[in-house]
Parts: structure tokens; sequence; C-alpha cells
């Protein structure tokens, strides 16, 4: 005889109510699904596009055929589906919307980090693991006769409301049910920071509130920016913006009392105790594949300046899901490290040194390096091993009391396999190990066998263990024993590496095809626009001679960028929009961008076509080449003349130039 399967013990998904993403044009995201749901026979999974390049996506072609005859006779382009946001945008503003929102299905990246789409605009295949709302969703739209069903779902598609005011009524109301298990943040103007679900809006405004708002003091941010648009594109039947704020919108059916107290009452029948929890075979599940937070082991690469280590602080806060100038880079979950020529194995993971006991003794110990310190700190820090009594202590304060002694010691075996699956699968923090330079030093060396636990599983946990030295074995038993097991480490999901690459120095120590496989690889392009904190455009500018000769940062780099191109046949030499990140003086441009460009460039190109070190003479616009020597001995006319050679223009010359320009002179009047 057989019995059901084991209750699971979920991991609970992240609720994500500070990451940064919107979602709009709901209904064309909505119909979509649903459309797919349909043609592919109502199965619990789908894989619904492909790559044209790594831009950009396509739904199948069979699954736009089978769209096109489900809805025939109504007829829907190709391009409209194709520019749908499920096959356009972002994953995880889908996933909020879809997984967290509405509860449609989990969203997953096919093959890809969740955070893969983050910066570049890379765009990677999706899937969708449809859940039980969608049979819901289904069961409503099939009480509709199939010509106003089809109909309906092209308005949809189109963007546009529904001609059929019922169907519009139902699968609205349907979507706000759905939305009422979801978890918002909205911060006042204090930076008082407020969780609510939908209960806590319905209630504040039948209590007489008539300027309740989800506006942010600061941002919207998470599931909350995308319930806004809910509202605004008229997909929440029941509450509705005015000036003043959220309002109840009449209804025959119902009050805003009633409603709020029918959420409650539905969030307070599904918080269900569990009374599996203690049972010895209950198996732990691992966490889920879908999880936004899946450990983050990225190569940031670029030229010199792009910004690759403000973009590792950025992807730090968009994974914590904070705001970028939240993120300490010297918290204690945050460990950096810079490889260069000489840094080795003992640097990066640890060894023994002599050092000072306090009786002033000298002692050799091995004294844990970044890689350590990291991984103790994944495993909840470094906790010294307890004694086997207090360890007995602690589990018999589970057990029940009253228990016979051999029941004690099996329920101490059982509790202990359970801390002991959750020091394994489940994260207590994200730690992040960042590597500045990481083309600088040796990897193969510097990592040696920890390069086999870059191999991840689908759960973000190393595939593969490796047996560790005595010395190290020694030291994580005693100070993290949770990070070691039977002599063997493995990276938990929580450890995160994130790293950065200076394309111009990429052949210092040339990594190898099989450790480049293991990290995602995230292009940081140079844009040509330089931002302050605050995301506002700002013009730096090169002072050669301040209130004479000024020049615009931006249009010089993009100019001489195109020179590298040319000279080079290469973007790894050029210089990115944060090379110099402030106004510049002459001797500051000159030492640091000139001496750039003359030493890995132009130095061994003297005397070819390919030095573009040249001036250009105003007048006659000969241009004549010159070395680095020569411009120090006459900065000014050599820069000068570089940049006209350039065609970057004087920024007080065109000031002037347009100023006078503004000047109306009298117009001469015929009798």
């Amino acid at each position: 005889m057989s019995y059901p399967k084991y209750a699971k013990r979920r991991t609970p998904i992240d609720a994500l109510t500070g990451i940064k993403s919107s979602l709009s044009n709901l209904r064309q995201v909505i119909s979509l699904t649903y459309l797919l749901f349909v043609v592919n026979g109502r199965k619990s999974f789908i894989d619904y596009c492909i790559s044209i390049d790594s831009k950009t996506l396509t739904i199948k072609k069979d699954l736009l055929s089978a769209i096109s005859n489900y809805l025939s006779p109504n007829s829907i382009d190709e391009s409209v589906i194709n520019e749908n946001p499920l096959v356009k945008n972002q994953y995880e503003p889908l996933y909020v919307g879809m997984t967290l929102l509405f509860r449609l299905g989990n969203l997953k990246m096919k093959g890809k980090q969740n955070t893969a789409e983050r910066t570049g605009g890379l765009r990677f295949p999706k899937q969708i693991y449809f859940a039980s709302n969608m049979f819901v969703l289904d069961l409503i739209l099939s009480g509709f006769s199939e010509e106003d069903l089809k109909k309906s779902l092209c308005e949809w598609l189109n963007n546009q409301k529904a001609s059929n005011k019922d169907f519009e009524y139902k699968v609205c109301a349907f979507l706000s049910v759905c939305t009422a298990f979801t978890q918002f943040k909205v911060r006042n103007n204090d930076g008082e920071e407020i969780f609510f679900q939908t209960e806590g809006i319905f209630q504040s405004i039948s209590e007489g509130g008539n300027d309740v708002t989800i506006d942010d003091g600061k941002e919207n941010v998470g599931p909350t920016r995308i319930y806004k648009n809910v509202i605004r594109e008229e997909l929440e039947p029941w509450i509705k913006q005015s000036s003043h704020g959220l309002y109840f919108a009449e209804s025959d059916n119902i009050t805003a009392q009633e409603f709020s107290q029918i959420l409650s009452t539905t969030l307070d029948i599904c918080n269900v105790k569990d009374d599996s929890i203690i049972k010895a075979d209950i198996p732990q599940e691992e966490p889920s594949t879908t999880h936004p937070l899946l450990p983050l082991q990225q190569i940031f690469y670029g030229a010199p300046g792009t910004g690759k280590s403000f973009s590792i602080k950025s992807v730090i806060a968009e994974h914590m899901s904070i705001d970028v100038d939240q993120v300490d880079m010297e918290a204690d979950n945050i460990f950096r490290t810079t490889f260069h020529p000489d840094y080795d194995y003992a640097q990066f993971v640890g060894c023994y040194k002599p050092t000072k006991e306090k009786n002033g003794d000298i002692a050799y110990d091995f004294v844990p390096q970044v890689f350590v310190n990291a991984l103790a700190e994944a495993y909840g820090g470094v906790q010294p091993a307890k004694s086997s009594s207090n360890t007995s202590a602690t589990t018999g304060q589970v057990a029940n009391s009253e228990s016979k002694e051999d029941d004690l010691n099996e329920e101490d075996t059982v509790v202990e396999q359970i801390v002991e699956s959750e020091v394994e699968t489940q994260a207590v923090k994200p730690v992040y190990l960042v590597i500045e330079e990481i083309n600088r030093g040796n990897c193969a060396q510097i990592f040696g066998d920890i390069f086999q636990l870059l191999d991840r599983d689908a759960n973000g946990v190393s595939e593969y263990s490796i047996s560790v030295d005595c010395d190290l074995r020694e030291y994580l038993e005693k100070n993290s024993p949770n990070a070691i097991k039977n002599g063997k480490i493995k990276l938990p999901s929580n450890f995160n590496i994130i790293a950065t690459m200076n394309t111009s120095d990429q052949s210092l120590f040339p990594m190898d095809s099989a450790f480049k496989r293991r990290w995602e690889w995230v292009h940081v392009p140079i844009k040509n626009q330089n931002f302050d904190k605050d995301g506002n455009q700002v013009h730096f500018k090169i002072v050669v001679e301040k209130g004479k000769y000024e020049y615009d940062w931006n249009e010089f780099q993009n100019a001489v960028n195109i020179e590298i191109q040319n000279k080079t046949h290469s973007e790894d030499k050029q210089m990115g929009d944060y090379f110099i990140k402030k106004n510049v003086t002459l001797n500051e441009f000159v030492n640091k961008v000139m001496f750039y460009l003359w030493n890995d460039i132009c130095k061994e190109n003297y005397h070819t076509e390919d030095n573009f070190f040249r001036t250009e003479d105003e007048s006659t616009e000969e241009e004549t080449e010159f070395s680095f020597g020569e411009m120090m001995a006459d900065k000014v006319n050599k820069i000068n003349g570089f940049m006209r050679k350039l065609k970057v223009k004087n920024l007080i010359e065109t000031s002037e130039s347009t100023d006078a320009s503004d000047v109306s002179t009298p117009e001469s009047s015929a009798d």
C-alpha cells in the first residue's frame, strides 16, 4: 500500500520589496501568458521564446502559428506579440509581476543567472512554470463565448481595454484577488519603511482615509512600483487614484470595509500551522532554482574607466534589494581583494605564519585570508565549535522533556540533521567576495583546487566538494565548523564572487577556457556620458587654460576612442567614461590621459601613420607629429593643436560665438 509523499518544507522566496523593477502594459502580459498556456495544451511548463541575437528574443514560430490559429478569424500582427513585455522586458520585472504580484507562474531564465539581463541590454530565453491561478483564470474565461473571448484577448494584446465590460471586470477582479498575498513596501517622507498588503489599503480607506497613498517618499520600488501601474492602467476594479490619493470605487456588490474583511479572512485561514515541522523524515527542500538571489559569479569587463567597480556596487545593491547609496563596501559581509602578478594561493586562502601571543611568545598559527574569511562568514561567521556537552544541551531542549532517553537521543539526531541541512542549503545572509583586476594575477595558481568549487548546481551550491589540507581543516573545524564537513568544503548559495577585468590588461595572465566558462561575463560598455550619484548627467571639462582653452571630456573621449579603434582595430585600449571623474587641469590631463595614450598606444607607433599624437596648425591645417617629451616642453600649444586635430571644440570659443550671435543688430529699413 502506498501513501502520499511527505509535505515539503519549502524555502520562502524573496519578496523583493526593494528591487528597482517596473512593468507596464500589463494587459498585454496577461493575455499573452494565457494564450501560451492554452495553445500549449494547458501543460505545466512552457519554453516560449528563442534568441535572434544577444539583445533580441522572439516567440517560437510554432507558438506564433498556434496563437494566430487560436485567435482566428481575428488577426494579430506577429510584431505585436514579439513587442510584448513578456518577450521584450528584462527578467526581474517580469518575475516580480508574474510570480510575486499575480502569481500566475514561476518565471525562469533558461540556463542563465537571474541577474544576467541587468546590464548591456542583453536578453536570454525564458520559461514559465504555470501556477494554479492559471487554471482559475481559465475557468473564468470559459464562461465567455468563443467569439467574445477571442476578441477580448486580441484587444488586450493590443493594450486596449476589452469592449466586453463583463470580461474586463471579471479578469481585473481576479487579478486584484491574486495580489492579496503580495508584500509591498513604501517609505514615508521621514524615510520610515512601511510593509503592507492590499488588505492594508482597503482598511485605511474603509476607516475614512481620504488621502491614502502608496507613493514612496523617495522612489517606488519592488511590487509596489508595478502595483501602481495596475491602478494607473485601471486593472484594479476597486481602487482608483485621484489627485488626493487612493479611494474605493463605488460598487453595487461590495464596500471597501467588507472587501477588506474578506481579504483579512483569506490571509488568516492561509496561515496554517505546519504539524510536520519536527518530523524526522520530512525532507528539507532545496532552495528554489527560480530564487532571484541565486549566487552571483560574475566578471565585469571593459575598457579602463568604464565604471566596473561602480557596477559591482550597483549589482550588490540590486542583489540585496537596497539603494546603491546604502551599500557599504566595508560591511562585514563584503570582502575585497586585488589580484596582482605576485599574488598567490597563500594570500588568497591562508597559510601558517608566525604570530605573537599575549605573553610575547612567538607561535605559528594558520592565518586565514580573504577567501576563507568570506567562506566562514557565509556559513554564519567565525563561531568556535561547541563541546559535545553543549551540543547535547542545546538539542535536548528541542526534544520533549518527557520522552525516554532513547527517544531523546533519536530526536537530537533528527534536529542535528535538519540544522546541518539548513546550513548547507539556506543562506544566512548574502556574502560578497569582490576581486578587483582578476586578470592581473595568475588565476590557476591563486585558485588552485578552489577552481572546482566554481561549478554550482541549480540551487547555487558547489556541485563538487574539495578536500582541504590538514591546516585549513583544523582551522575551520575549530573556528567555523559549519563550513566544513568530513574534511571537505563547498560554496553555499549565499557566497557570491564578483570580479573586474580591465580589457587593456588582458594579456597579463591569460585565463584558460575552463576557468572562463564557470563565470557569467558582463560587459561594461562605454557610453560617452557621465552621471553623478543621483543619476544626473554631468559634463567634465579639460581646462588647459582657464577661461581661454577648455574642452568637454566626453567630446574628447569620443574623438580619441575613434582614433584608438582605427589604429589598433580593437576597443580594449579605449578610454571609459570615468577615466577622469572631475574637471581636470592641464597637468592632470597630461600626466594621466596623455601619458596613458602615449605609453599604451602611440609610443610603439612613433614615426608611423598609426601614431595619432599630432597637432593641427590653426591656419594651414597641416598636421605635425609630436612625442610625449615634446608635448611636455610645450603643453598648452601641443594640447590645443591635438584638440584641433581631433576636431574637439574649444568651449570658450563656442560660448563666445553663441553669445555674439545672440546680440541683435538694428536692421536697415527701406523708405
